[in-house]
């Protein structure tokens, strides 16, 4: 009882202390992109009449949009998701044989890691995933040592269930494929009814979504099609940018997560070391983020390496034996991943990252007026209906007064306005990427809009309206 009570205190006190430093965050006018993203879902289905379940874009999984839903709040929802993890990484780690003094540590730690206080107040959807992939780890080294059946099926759900977070986590399913088949002592007819029960969960969740998605959208691969670099890398062959890319990765995540590299000795030094699913589901994040760098294209965000951190605690409770150095080296290893983490994450050349970093540490009080909140404030003095795509624009629908007086690609009269906007629409913005902009395709924002005055420009947003009064209005 009295331990249940603890974690109840403990995890209210980092709930405080996360969405204590979200809402001084959003006092200082930051406000981070994956926020403003679920804040604008979360505001058009609040307010309008044309928001529904099929006006989600089928390109992006649908757990973090179900959260945000049920909580109404997407700051909360990243924060009590990364108080959850929190919790449940020092939990794991304070139980661990081997722990020495890192569970103090690691308490600092979610406290005082900017890289940390970047992810559990401003990266809703990696949030989601961490704390899926860090649990479903768990229950299947769990599984491995202690043969609990229910473990096994915890671990399928969980797994199952990131698929809904990142599509690109079906891409480990080999790996757990072979840590089930390969490593585990049981005759062939155990290993297949693990199988089944460890992977129908995620075959489930794919084809569900799969039909949703052909429902909705006519075509059953429709989010493969919107987002092909999801399944860019299995085309990858050793190259420049492959090897580059890998490089990179392992020098940010020295940085980030030193610790994570600490305890590899004592995963490679024993009898049959190949043969262990611990040294298995130790590389899995490390893995994970690779197939992601090399889908996205991209070198992963310093905060992303945290992944490899959380890790560890699992790692560390399941690993065999009393082993006195490892109790000395963990929490010294931890320290050092706290201070380098915070220098690398302080100087980085990432905006986003680093504006945080000085708003925090007081190096900055507050973030100018972005562009998006420029164009608000224009619109929230006009009146008349707004064409916009969402896609990349959709910073601005917060801050609008009525939501309703939006077109947007979820209208069923969308595609008649953005054929003849001038009858509908008494505004248009749009973005200079004909890419990700439909309006933009259609009306290319350096040739203007037959019957509109440009009224606003700035950073790449564009508006346009048949207001001569708004014109002359902007114009001063």
């Amino acid at each position: 009882m009295a331990k249940n009570s603890l974690l109840i205190i403990l995890f209210l006190l980092l709930l405080s202390y996360y969405t204590f430093v979200s809402l001084e965050l959003l006092q200082s006018n930051y406000h981070a992109p994956g926020y403003l993203f679920y804040e604008s879902k979360l505001t058009l289905e609040r307010e309008t009449s044309f928001f529904n379940f099929g006006s989600i874009d089928f390109g992006h999984p649908p757990l973090p949009y179900i959260l945000t839903l049920l909580v109404q709040n997407p700051l909360l929802a990243a924060t009590a998701t990364g108080a959850a993890l929190a919790l449940f990484t020092l939990w794991v780690i304070t139980q661990a044989k081997n722990k020495g003094t890192s569970h103090l540590v690691y308490f600092l730690f979610l406290f005082f890691s900017l890289p940390l206080l970047f992810l559990f107040t401003q990266e809703l959807e990696l949030l989601i995933y961490f704390f899926l992939f860090t649990l479903s780890n768990f229950f299947l080294a769990r599984y491995l040592r202690e043969e609990g059946i229910y473990d096994i099926f915890y671990f399928g759900l969980l797994y199952g269930l990131s698929y809904y977070v990142f599509f690109e986590t079906l891409f480990l399913l080999p790996l757990y494929i072979f840590i089930i088949f390969f490593c585990t002592p049981h005759r062939l007819e155990k290993k297949f009814s693990l199988g089944l029960v460890a992977f129908l969960p995620l075959i489930f969740m794919v084809f569900s979504w799969s039909y949703l998605t052909w429902m909705y959208t006519g075509n059953w691969s429709f989010f493969t099609n919107t987002n092909p670099t999801y399944y860019r890398f299995l085309s990858i062959i050793p190259s420049t940018y492959s090897f580059q890319t890998l490089s990179n990765i392992i020098s940010c995540s020295l940085l980030i997560s030193l610790v994570y590299y600490a305890i590899l000795p004592f995963l490679f030094f024993r009898k049959k070391f190949f043969h262990s699913p611990l040294l298995y589901i130790y590389f899995s994040p490390l893995l994970f983020l690779i197939i992601r760098s090399f889908s996205l294209e991209t070198t992963p965000a310093y905060h992303e390496y945290l992944l490899l951190i959380f890790i560890i605690p699992t790692v560390i409770y399941f690993l065999p034996g009393r082993k006195n150095i490892l109790k000395i080296i963990l929490p010294i290893a931890l320290t050092l991943t706290l201070v380098s983490g915070n220098i690398a994450f302080y100087t980085q050349e990432n905006i986003g990252e680093k504006t945080f970093s000085q708003l925090l540490t007081g190096q900055q009080e507050k973030i100018a007026i972005s562009p998006y909140q420029e164009i608000s404030t224009i619109l929230n003095k006009t009146t008349g209906n707004i064409l916009m795509d969402d896609d990349i624009l959709f910073p601005i629908i917060p801050y609008i007064d009525d939501t309703n007086r939006f077109i947007l690609p979820y209208v069923a009269e969308f595609g008649s306005v953005l054929n003849n906007p001038r009858l509908f629409s008494q505004h248009v913005i749009m973005s200079s990427s004909p890419y990700s902009d439909r309006v933009a395709r259609v009306w290319p924002p350096e040739k203007g809009i037959p019957g509109y005055y440009l009224g606003w420009e700035k950073d790449g947003i564009y508006f346009f309206t048949t207001d001569e009064s708004v014109y002359l209005l902007v114009q001063e």
